[in-house]
């Protein structure tokens, strides 16, 4: 690994960890427990499967795949992204925008319930240098009762290119529905 990406993954290492550290948003939640989640996540390929777009306009349709594992162990499907790239920044620079939205099917560690999240989000990167960052907030949860009436807002971050892309998540997961 060259110096400067070993940087880059220390600085998002710590951002993380920070990030990890902050109190819970003070939105209305539907559930009665809070619980601090963080793990990594990859993908490959990297950037997703392209369905569509204008590649002259940079402007792309695509779904992925990404792989989690650490307090939620299992797979994130990305099903209705689009993707806008800004092409007069090249040739130093290829910043781009994502939204994005589907479900996140797996397992929580810290009690082996299983469950599925729907989910709408958004994220910016830059593709020269691989740097990611992605909100993501869950719309709908169903699964075994841990998983049900939940609220929670996933913060990714991470270096994303077209071979493989990886990096951690985290969040406040409120859960569990009130009597």
């Amino acid at each position: 690994m060259v110096p400067d990406m070993r940087f880059k993954l220390v600085v998002l290492a710590i951002a993380g960890a920070l990030a990890v550290m902050a109190p819970p948003s003070s939105a209305a939640s539907k559930g009665t427990t809070s619980t601090v989640v963080a793990g990594a996540w990859q993908a490959t390929p990297g950037t997703g499967f392209f369905t569509g777009g204008d590649p002259q306009s940079c402007h792309f349709i695509y779904q992925g795949v990404v792989t989690l594992n650490g307090a939620f162990s299992g797979v994130f499907h990305e099903i209705d992204g689009t993707a806008q790239c800004d092409l007069s920044k090249l040739p130093g620079s290829l910043p781009y925008r994502l939204t994005t939205g589907g479900t996140i099917d797996g397992v929580y560690s810290g009690d082996g319930s299983r469950g599925s999240f729907t989910f709408k989000g958004a994220g910016t990167g830059e593709a020269v240098s691989g740097q990611f960052i992605g909100d993501y907030d869950i719309t709908s949860s169903s699964g075994d009762p841990t998983w049900r009436c939940s609220t929670l807002h996933l913060s990714f971050d991470g270096i994303a290119n077209p071979f493989t892309s990886f990096g951690g998540y985290r969040g406040t997961w409120i859960h569990g529905c009130k009597s």
